[in-house]
């Protein structure tokens, strides 16, 4: 039976530390994220409109996902790279 890549067996990509250290820094971004939209209600937003913070929380969740998607895609990329070798 030919083994794809997902499947248990000798090609698998072992759960090493830098898969957990970054597993643990993207919990670690969307909890920084999650803490500077509640710190931005409860102290910063008073000057703004509704419709300004709305538009505040809706910008910086991209940016917040464009982050942890960038440390990811760079770790694959290493990844892959030390495979082919």
């Amino acid at each position: 039976m030919k083994k794809y890549r997902g499947q248990p067996g000798e090609d698998e990509i072992p759960w090493d530390w830098r898969s957990r250290r970054l597993t643990v820094l993207s919990i670690f971004i969307v909890a920084a994220w999650l803490a500077f939209i509640i710190f931005y209600a409860l102290f910063w937003s008073t000057e703004f409109t509704f419709f300004q913070n709305i538009i505040v929380t809706l910008a910086s969740f991209p940016l917040t996902g464009l982050f942890v998607g960038v440390v990811w895609v760079i770790w694959g990329m290493r990844r892959v790279k030390s495979i082919e070798d």
